[in-house]
């Protein structure tokens, strides 16, 4: 669920780094794609949607990946079973990240039909669940990965904490419209709901999310103006609510080509935080700058 929606943000977050147009996702989609291509990931032909400033595309990626590398190794080292530094050198050298990327892709790529899809997601999760499990066995490391990847590894945490949880989530997400899809079962396992206080469930998670985010800005060379300004475009653009609806769509029993639409909503959503964010790093107070162009988008796994 990590995966996904952190590789979403990556490549919406490449329009904002670049200032392309006409589409957030499309040429983020493109960059990607490009990217993909000269690494022989992606066969030459593979049908991309736009026009895009190839050489803009070029610079800005090794940026993208850095930070995409960055916020992958922060998120692993949260959870103490997993030994994140061998685990991504050995995920970076396997090309998994290459592979994630090229999932998003996939999924957000008009014109594919349902089946080629799910064929060349399914050859991905296959290799990427290699990748993932021989990492852990070289590393000595969490084979679970403290269930940030269950989709990859087809492990299925049905406890009742987790099982409440996606039913609050999923409620929250169809009820305030963030996806658009009909007659979809909220409670496929049928648990029961009449005690589950959904809305402090809710509210506790939006906290904690934001406490998180608020933690990973003290870690940056930011300024108490530059870090509230980004707090405040937090709530202001709905970012949790976006994210929350990201990693929900992931979950449903839904066509792909649905999943890929409501994606889209989703990224047009995010473009707004996204590009906040960068203005809001991009303030100068005193002596505070952000570090380098990557900074903004590294903040962005909450």
């Amino acid at each position: 669920m990590f995966m996904k929606s952190l590789s979403g943000f990556v490549i919406i977050s490449i329009f904002a780094a670049t200032e392309c147009k006409p589409s957030t996702l499309d040429v983020g989609n493109n960059c990607v794609a490009l990217y993909l291509k000269d690494q022989k990931k992606l066969e030459e032909d593979f049908p991309t949607s736009v026009d895009i400033d190839a050489s803009k595309c070029r610079l800005v990626m090794p940026i993208i990946i850095k930070a995409f590398e960055a916020a992958l190794c922060s998120k692993l080292l949260d959870h103490k079973s997993v030994k994140a530094d061998c685990v991504v050198d050995k995920l970076k050298s396997e090309g998994a990240l290459e592979y994630m990327l090229m999932q998003e892709v996939i999924l957000m790529t008009k014109g594919l039909e349902e089946d080629d899809m799910k064929m060349r997601i399914e050859d991905i999760k296959e290799k990427l669940r290699n990748i993932f499990e021989d990492a852990a066995k070289v590393c000595e490391s969490d084979p679970t990965y403290a269930g940030l990847f269950d989709d990859i590894l087809e492990i299925k945490n049905e406890s009742l904490s987790v099982l409440r949880q996606n039913y609050c989530f999923t409620k929250f997400v169809i009820e305030s419209k963030l996806i658009d899809v009909d007659n979809i079962e909220i409670n496929p396992k049928k648990i029961a709901t009449s005690n589950i206080d959904c809305q402090t469930l809710i509210k506790n998670n939006r906290i904690e999310r934001e406490k998180k985010l608020l933690d990973t800005l003290k870690t940056r060379n930011l300024s108490k103006d530059q870090t509230q300004c980004i707090i405040d475009k937090f709530q202001i653009e709905r970012a949790f609510d976006s994210n929350l609806a990201l990693e929900v769509l992931d979950q449903l029993d839904i066509t792909l080509e649905e999943k890929r639409i409501n994606r889209e909503k989703i990224a047009k959503q995010l473009e707004n935080f996204i590009k906040a964010v960068f203005m809001c790093a991009g303030r100068v107070s005193g002596n505070h700058k952000a570090k380098n162009s990557s900074e903004p988008i590294s903040i962005m796994h909450f």
